[in-house]
């Protein structure tokens, strides 16, 4: 099942302190693939690389990991993930949606490792470091295959203020 309205490919991302993985779909949004892991020192936001990304890849639509605990409930890595959000939506025009990411991780570990073995890989290290891009991909192929995504609500922007997604359970 194809989600959103949009064209172009879909951008998986899943936010993190350290590093953010990127997934990408194919043009049919029908499979979702990793594609890279952006480092970032927690403090100003690597926005225009993620726009360098999306115009390279022709995005039309983004899709942002949610981090939840396993009963639901959201923390404080979730309000980050939604100021990440807001603060994407705020520079680049194409709809900005969140997935549920809850065991996402664990999937990809499984996925990356899976596949270092069956390619009898000398190089596992550089699949674990790019777990975090597999996890992205993991959390794209849960949309694009239908699972109910939620919209970025104004909740999410704020009150338009700058905001720090790393300093926001201080507030």
């Amino acid at each position: 099942m194809v989600q959103g309205s949009g064209q172009g490919r879909v951008m998986g991302v899943d936010f993190g302190q350290a590093r953010i993985g990127i997934a990408i779909s194919d043009e049919l949004r029908v499979v979702a693939r990793p594609l890279c892991v952006i480092r970032w020192g927690g403090k100003e936001l690597p926005l225009a690389a993620l726009i360098e990304l999306m115009q390279r890849h022709e995005i039309g639509e983004i899709l942002v990991g949610l981090p939840r605990n396993m009963d639901g409930s959201e923390g404080s890595s979730s309000e980050r993930a939604r100021h990440f959000a807001g603060a994407l939506a705020r520079s680049c025009p194409v709809a900005i949606r969140l997935m549920d990411e809850r065991l996402s991780s664990r999937e990809a570990y499984r996925i990356a490792h899976t596949d270092a073995e069956s390619s009898r890989s000398s190089k596992p290290r550089r699949a674990a470091a790019e777990l975090d891009a597999h996890a992205a991909a993991v959390i794209l192929q849960r949309y694009l295959d239908g699972e109910p995504s939620l919209p970025l609500d104004s909740g999410s922007v704020a009150d338009g203020r700058p905001m720090n997604p790393m300093k926001a359970a201080d507030r």
